[in-house]
């Protein structure tokens, strides 16, 4: 299996990109953390959660806030439910994604 994601330094803190999160999207934030010493500011892809409980969707967006990732956007594998759970968590922050969606990083 090959994982793809991405990691940008920014002035900001890290942007984390991910293809589809099979190792875990928490594990790869905990790693790209240990690679950078970076803050995370912005994640978004697909977080491979789709077939996840509400407990531990709990779980993992509790991760993100302890991680204290700024913003996030969720797509392609995540799930409906999930990117729900995504949206609600962030608020403000969350970066809603589709196809042909540009992303100005200066904009978070």
């Amino acid at each position: 299996m090959i994982i793809i994601s991405a990691l940008v330094a920014t002035p900001r803190g890290l942007v984390v990109v991910t293809g589809c999160s099979h190792p875990g999207i928490v594990n790869i934030l905990r790693r790209a953390r240990e690679i950078s010493g970076k803050p995370l500011h912005l994640v978004f892809g697909g977080f491979h959660l789709r077939d996840k409980t509400d407990a531990e969707m709990r779980d993992i967006i509790a991760a993100f806030k302890e991680m204290k990732v700024e913003s996030c956007g969720a797509t392609h594998c995540t799930g409906d439910k999930p990117i729900a759970a995504f949206r609600e968590a962030f608020g403000k922050n969350f970066v809603p994604l589709g196809t042909g969606k540009i992303i100005e990083v200066e904009e978070f």
